[in-house]
C-alpha cells in the first residue's frame, strides 16, 4: 500500500492599511474558509500567512476575506 502525502499551500497576502486592531477579526475571517488550516495576521508588517488544503485554497477566497466580503 501506497500513500501520498499532500503538503499544505503556503499563501503570503500583503493587507495595506490593516490597522492593529482589525488583525485578530481578519485572522478569524480567513480561518473560517473552507480548507485553511492555519492563519496569522501579522498588524506591523501588514502580511496575512495563510496554509491550507491543496487544491481548496485559493487566493481570491483570501482576499475575500481580508476585505469582508463573501468568498467567490
Amino acid at each position: 500500500m501506497t500513500t501520498t502525502a499532500l503538503h499544505p499551500e503556503h499563501l503570503t497576502i500583503s493587507v495595506p492599511g490593516l490597522d492593529c486592531g482589525d488583525a485578530p477579526a481578519v485572522e478569524r475571517r480567513i480561518r473560517s474558509l473552507p480548507g485553511v488550516l492555519d492563519a496569522y495576521v501579522n498588524p506591523l508588517t501588514r502580511v496575512a500567512y495563510v496554509d491550507g488544503s491543496p487544491g481548496m485554497l485559493t487566493a481570491d477566497a483570501v482576499l475575500a476575506a481580508i476585505r469582508g466580503e463573501p468568498p467567490p
